[in-house]
């Protein structure tokens, strides 16, 4: 007897996607892609991007042997590894540079905060060897491979020699990059078989003592050592080479520290020559102005001034600053004021290298506010009044262009100070009434002027500047004398108290 179910007991059925002729169901890629980016000849593009054969050192063991060499040097036959001197028999007019570590580290910084555009995630695993998370930015820049060809347009803006990889483990695609393997590797069952093909000698970059003991054994390419027994490589090598291997295949999760830009920007740059004209200076300064204006648009910030300083050899020639009324972080309204500020300096001695740096970021939460009106004339009008008064102090001076503004100071003379226009000050608003118009100097009220006042206030009394020269210790008034009406304070620090007139209202 058949049992006859009802439509809802029935199992739901699933849909059948139908693939054409030769088409296969594309998986899905790995939960995360990483992007490696190796410099190889970072040690030797910090210290030149000269055309003739050149090669930057090392010292190991006592000899000094080839670390770099570029495209004209290799030509000759110098290669990676030699000893200074067979270098030198091969290359007589070989150009040779010590290798300056620091430099390397503030390029990697440099490249560093340039991807931190692209991605959250940047790590620094090595000067030479940036890493970047692309997964969870594909939705924004519209896809894998319009991202790398973002990736690889902001590398070529400084290097003209990269490796690019991509591979769902950061360990993986640092091993494709330094095997110089740029096809993506977007799937992770694909990971054995992609890397299988590599040869060992990739290792040496990282682990010169792994790959010494491994050729012993007669391995040449990973296919061979990820074939082999954990357990007998454990016993062989320790847990970090199981550890690593782990990593490779995504069998064990990876999290690199997460890089964070500074708070604070600076970027140096040598010039390939002497400069002895500021005009001269200006091309070099506008990159370095819009590698600032990129910085400042990641982090949604904005300065008000950044610094200038130009070096001779061993010596600072000039500092300036240029000042902004307005927070900015646009090229276009930059360029102007550096332009002008620019015009202004004399070099005493020819410049070879350049230093621009920013700090005291601005994060303007109501900025926008009374700058986006529905009224372009108005807002034409205002753009040109504060374009006005920042000419005028690129040509003048910070100091020839100011306005007033309250400071958290009690005592009135001192409530007060100079600033930028339209400097923002914080300061906690005052209930008691103020007067427009304060003198310079508290005017000393006769015995007569004293007996005609007609107090229209409680006295409120201001204690204050005890830990300086200018202490005060007031009784101030609010009096009424005729149609005038004036702030006055009676001077409770002498004996007998004096009365004072500080103010007049308008």
């Amino acid at each position: 007897m058949a049992l006859k179910l009802k439509p809802s007991q029935l199992p739901e059925r699933r849909r059948l996607t139908l693939l054409q002729r030769g088409q296969t169901a594309e998986p899905e890629l790995a939960e995360r892609l990483w992007a490696a980016v190796h410099l190889p000849q970072l040690p030797l593009d910090v210290l030149t991007r000269e055309e003739a054969p050149a090669v930057c050192r090392v010292e190991q063991r006592g000899r000094a042997l080839v670390l770099v060499v570029n495209a004209a040097a290799q030509q000759l036959g110098v290669k990676v590894g030699n000893t200074l001197s067979a270098a030198r028999a091969l290359a007589p007019e070989l150009v040779v540079l010590e290798r300056n570590e620091t430099l390397e580290q503030q390029a990697a910084e440099q490249l560093a905060l340039q991807l931190y555009g692209l991605s959250a995630w940047v790590h620094i695993s090595e000067p030479a060897m940036v890493l970047l998370e692309l997964k969870a930015s594909l939705k924004l820049f519209g896809g894998i491979d319009k991202l790398l060809a973002i990736l690889r347009a902001s590398v070529e803006q400084h290097y003209s020699q990269f490796v690019i990889a991509v591979a769902p483990t950061p360990s993986a695609a640092m091993l494709l990059a330094r095997a110089g393997d740029e096809e993506p590797l977007l799937h992770t069952p694909n990971t054995p078989g992609r890397l299988a093909q590599l040869p060992l000698r990739v290792m040496a970059a990282t682990k010169p003592e792994w790959l010494s003991r491994l050729e012993k054994l007669g391995l040449q390419h990973y296919g061979e050592l990820l074939r082999l027994p954990r357990a007998g490589l454990q016993k062989r090598f320790g847990a970090e080479l199981g550890d690593y291997l782990q990593s490779l295949l995504g069998q064990k999760p990876e999290c690199p520290a997460a890089w964070k830009p500074p708070a604070r920007y600076e970027q140096q740059q040598n010039l390939q020559d002497e400069l002895s004209h500021s005009a001269d200076l200006l091309p070099a300064l506008l990159t370095m102005l819009e590698a600032l204006c990129e910085w400042l648009q990641q982090r949604a910030a904005r300065v008000q001034r950044f610094s200038v300083q130009l070096y001779g050899y061993k010596q600072r020639l000039v500092q300036f600053e240029v000042v902004f009324l307005r927070p900015n972080n646009r090229v276009e309204a930059m360029r102007k004021l550096l332009e002008l500020r620019l015009e202004r300096e004399v070099l005493a001695a020819p410049v070879i290298s350049i230093t621009l740096s920013a700090e005291q970021l601005i994060y303007p939460r109501a900025l926008s506010i009374g700058q986006q009106s529905l009224w372009m004339d108005q807002q034409n009008q205002d753009d040109s009044w504060w374009d006005s008064l920042e000419t005028i102090q690129a040509r003048l001076g910070a100091d020839a262009a100011l306005s007033l503004a309250c400071q958290d100071e009690h005592r009135p003379e001192m409530a007060w100070k100079s600033v930028l226009p339209g400097e923002q000050i914080d300061i906690v608003p005052l209930a008691a009434e103020r007067p427009l118009w304060l003198f310079e100097e508290p005017r000393r009220l006769s015995y007569t002027e004293q007996h005609r006042l007609c107090l229209q206030s409680r006295p409120e009394r201001i204690a204050s500047g005890w830990w300086d020269k200018d202490a005060v210790y007031r009784d101030y008034f609010v009096a009424q004398v005729g149609n005038q009406k004036l702030w006055v304070f009676r001077d409770v620090a002498q004996e007998p108290a004096q009365w004072f007139c500080h103010g007049v209202f308008r």
